[in-house]
């Protein structure tokens, strides 16, 4: 098809010439019969008309082939669901362009909460509760704010995220069933989010209030107006210390890191990526026998979305790069995502010629 194009083309660039060579020479030669000059153009505009009409024709036929190979896919897989279009350009290369979703994922975890450097709940050796500082100044909270602080908060966490996304495929073998693939996704950088529950927002709140009391213990003023908590009172925050929740500890000093609400009264975290993810991979795509319209096969590869996800909580810091140690769901889960420097791909597809 190429050929026949390329061959009208030439066609059209050679009269084109032609016609300039005949003009550059009529002003050499004034005595030229008018009339041969005359046929000659009148031929020329022929073939140049015939030439283009040709051309138009080849055109508007391997229009009509690209359109009869368009093809629709679904697929389903680590990205979640994708719907895309796709073109063959040439005879080895296949151009693909569409969107993948991944529905939302919703799981919970937690964070004991704690006084100080003492943990929420201590138990004896024949496994009683002992009354640790945390359920002592929870106790004094309850009395002079009617809010019960629970000795743990709960993060509802949800995972979703959209990319557009284009694939080039190399098809290098002559039946065509297997390409190698080169492209990109471009979308969302938060992939994931969590906050405490509302349920716990009451203990959020009250953590919150019991900071703001120690600070002010801490650093002599009053609580309200000329209004100062009783002496056994502040004694008893300066000896506990700070409410808060222990995640692990800081990398770079070992020191623990003790995270506390946000200024609203919140507990949140975040994971975030590279908007912009490079794609290399495989993939195998195989023609129905009953119905040469569909196919099916799959994709499979990696996609670089700039190293391990960075999960940040509300005060900046990094629980993926800054800290270790951590506790509980919290810390399988962060190990989890450490796992992660590239975002596996594996996907099956149906697909569909339109035409």
């Amino acid at each position: 098809m190429l050929k026949k194009t390329a061959f009208v083309l030439m066609l059209a660039a050679a009269s084109t010439v032609s016609l300039f060579a005949q003009s550059k020479a009529l002003k050499f030669n004034s005595s030229i019969d008018m009339h041969k000059v005359s046929g000659r153009m009148h031929t020329f505009s022929e073939g140049f008309s015939s030439g283009m009409h040709r051309f138009t024709a080849e055109m508007q036929k391997q229009l009509a082939v690209d359109i009869e190979d368009l093809r629709v896919s679904a697929s389903a897989g680590t990205m979640g669901l994708s719907l895309e279009g796709s073109l063959p350009v040439g005879e080895y290369l296949n151009v693909r362009a569409g969107l993948a979703y991944m529905p939302k994922y919703q799981t919970t975890m937690g964070f004991g909460v704690q006084v100080g450097d003492t943990d929420e709940k201590k138990y004896d050796e024949d496994g009683n509760r002992i009354q640790t500082k945390f359920d002592k100044m929870s106790g004094y909270m309850k009395q002079i704010t009617g809010y019960e602080v629970d000795d743990r908060v709960d993060m509802d966490c949800e995972a979703s995220f959209i990319n557009a996304r284009f694939m080039v495929d190399i098809l290098p073998f002559a039946n065509k069933d297997w390409h190698f693939t080169v492209g990109f996704f471009w979308g969302t950088r938060t992939i994931g989010r969590a906050c405490n529950s509302l349920q716990d927002m009451n203990t959020t709140l009250a953590v919150g209030l019991y900071n703001t009391l120690y600070d002010k213990v801490l650093n002599g003023e009053p609580i309200f107006q000329n209004s100062y908590l009783p002496p056994d009172v502040e004694e008893k925050f300066l000896k506990y210390g700070r409410m808060c929740m222990h995640v692990g500890d800081f990398k770079a000093n070992g020191k623990p890191y003790l995270m506390v609400p946000d200024a609203d009264g919140t507990v949140r975290a975040y994971a975030r990526v590279n908007a912009f993810k490079p794609y290399v991979g495989f993939g195998w795509n195989h023609t129905m026998k009953c119905d040469s319209r569909w196919s099916y096969g799959f994709d499979a590869g990696v996609i670089f979305w700039g190293g391990v996800p960075n999960v940040t909580t509300h005060d900046g810091t990094s629980l993926t790069r800054d800290v270790t140690n951590l506790k509980g769901k919290v810390g399988r889960k962060i190990s989890q995502v450490n796992c992660l420097p590239v975002m596996p791909l594996l996907e099956i597809k149906l697909t569909r010629t339109v035409f």
